[in-house]
């Protein structure tokens, strides 16, 4: 029975996938010929000059030294480029270079040059997972910004047009999604830099890609298809290493890229913006943390500096702003912000990085984060994998434990809840910010109707309505409040009460429910844990409709 079931579990994830990746499925277990070496690399010169990009954050400590997901090792003389005790991730990182672009240490042409010489005679091709697609064009694409931004290291260009030349027969078309488009940039940045028929073809590929996929990711209100703040931020990065890219080599570009990155990347600030706390900061929906992507005010910096204009600064106005292309809301009034992920997840063929979080939010109030979406720690396939991509790892409702869309093994999903907009109140100078959502996600489980939620924020007060039906004889309802670390949490006769600095949050109890405290770790970063308390409203009922109200 349980085969059966896992059976009908895999089938309901293969059903959303396109033809194209089933034949990338079965191509990525076939052999294939490692590629011939490459004797002759000409490079292009630059007509102008590459502007600075964004100073990464620091990996590399120095002395062979490295620290990524708050785990640090040292690299052997003998040349260990891949530590399996730290898992795949964490190799990942090392091997993808972005560290050479840190501003403290920042690493000499010289000791890079030393650096990337040692990696190319300890790592000959195909020896290790440091040379599956996506580390191999992430490692193309530094490389060759270091070389642009700190001086050419000649004994490197074998190495990189012969990566170049693994990548375009190794192309991500079972994955798609950021990986596709991602070795698409990398083609592009080796056809910019290389010249020849050979950096031509690598350029024709990867314009074929990145025209296509530029256009299909970045939705009409300039999300990420992919619904991560954080994949997000670093595909807008991309875009603006294009941009960078076509005006340093304007001889090379094709036709329509620099256009296409100008009004791409404008967009997705302009979204960054939206979906952003005061202090810059996102909200940590689906999968997303805090030290990988460059910061907001970075962007924005690199997009001034590539002469990016045509984006109004962003003053946070206070109303209702529906991002309803990628399935988010920002509610905000004088002292409260309000996220609310009402979309489901996405994109249909390749959901990998999505929770099943629909209905969750964060709030803050008075600067300081409330309500938290408890994070993401790791992508290994594990029980904290599978909890955090749970419902019941985010503030919103769930019906029986089961979660709102089978998220399953580290980047699956089988059936899963549509959410959207209802309603929402467009007048931003009404008293009231009103926004009403609803999913069906437990309506396709077969666990119930659809959950309504509706948030409604006053001075001094979030209402949160919550609304399900047709659930069955005995049914565990449960709503989720995952506080912030820094919230203190105490009960007050029939309400409860969470202190922040001078700031006081009551929440009063409804007629029916039984409430609890638990513990949770809260995760804002990979390879960190911070305890932290979640309040849990439970009742078991057919039917719920309760209104749960937060005042400060």
């Amino acid at each position: 029975m349980q085969l059966f079931r896992k059976i009908l579990l895999v089938a309901r994830t293969l059903r959303y996938l396109k033809l194209v990746q089933f034949w990338g499925q079965l191509r990525n277990r076939l052999p294939r010929k490692f590629p011939s070496e490459v004797r002759d690399t000409t490079v292009s010169r630059p007509r102008e000059r590459w502007q600075c990009g964004v100073s990464k954050h620091c990996g590399h400590l120095g002395d062979g030294s490295f620290c990524f997901q708050n785990v640090r090792s040292r690299i052997s003389a003998e040349g260990v480029w891949w530590v399996p005790d730290n898992g795949n991730l964490w190799n990942y990182n090392l091997n993808y270079f972005e560290w050479l672009s840190q501003e403290q240490p920042h690493l000499s042409h010289q000791e890079a040059t030393k650096v990337i010489d040692h990696w190319i005679i300890s790592n000959p091709p195909g020896s290790s997972r440091a040379w599956d697609p996506y580390p191999v064009s992430l490692r193309i694409i530094n490389w060759i910004r270091f070389s642009l931004e700190e001086g050419s290291i000649e004994s490197v260009n074998q190495s990189l047009a012969y990566q170049a030349r693994w990548l375009s027969s190794r192309i991500e078309i079972h994955l798609l999604g950021n990986h596709y488009l991602v070795n698409g940039v990398a083609l592009l940045f080796a056809g910019h830099y290389f010249d020849g028929p050979e950096a031509d073809s690598w350029l024709e590929a990867g314009w074929s890609i990145v025209s296509k996929e530029l256009r299909l990711e970045v939705l009409e209100d300039g999300g990420h298809f992919e619904r991560s703040p954080m994949y997000h931020s670093l595909i807008l990065e991309d875009v603006l290493n294009l941009l960078n890219l076509s005006k340093t080599y304007p001889d090379r570009s094709p036709v329509g890229l620099k256009p296409l990155c100008e009004h791409k990347a404008s967009m997705m600030l302009r979204w960054l913006q939206k979906m952003t706390y005061y202090d810059g900061s996102f909200p940590l929906f689906n999968d997303a943390a805090n030290g990988i992507a460059s910061s907001r005010s970075d962007l924005e910096a690199y997009a001034e500096r590539l002469s990016i204009c045509s984006i109004p600064e962003w003053e946070s106005e206070r109303g209702i702003h529906n991002l309803k292309d990628s399935g988010f809301a920002r509610i905000e009034n004088e002292d409260a912000i309000i996220f609310a992920e009402i979309g489901g997840p996405g994109p249909s063929f390749q959901p990998g990085h999505a929770h099943a979080g629909t209905l969750g939010f964060e709030l803050m109030v008075g600067g300081c984060k409330i309500l938290v979406d408890t994070g993401t720690n790791t992508y290994n396939a594990c029980p904290e994998r599978d909890h955090l991509r749970s419902t019941s790892a985010h503030n919103t409702l769930t019906v029986d434990g089961k979660s709102s869309s089978e998220v399953w093994s580290s980047f699956r999903v089988g059936r899963r809840a549509i959410g959207k907009c209802v309603s929402y109140e467009e007048d931003s100078t009404s008293p009231v910010q009103a926004l009403t959502a609803e999913h069906d996600g437990y309506r396709i489980l077969g666990q119930g109707g659809l959950h309504l939620r509706e948030w409604a924020l006053s001075d001094g007060c979030l209402e949160l309505s919550d609304a399900i039906s047709d659930l069955g004889e005995g049914s565990m309802v449960e709503i989720r409040f995952h506080f912030a670390p820094a919230i203190n949490i105490s009960r007050r006769g029939d309400s409860w009460s969470a202190n922040c600095a001078q700031l006081q949050i009551e929440i009063a109890e409804c007629i029916g429910f039984d409430y609890s405290l638990e513990t949770y770790e809260y995760r804002p970063e990979f390879g960190a844990a911070v305890p932290a308390q979640c309040l849990v409203a439970c009742m078991i009922a057919t039917e719920v409709n309760v209104t749960h109200r937060l005042n400060w």
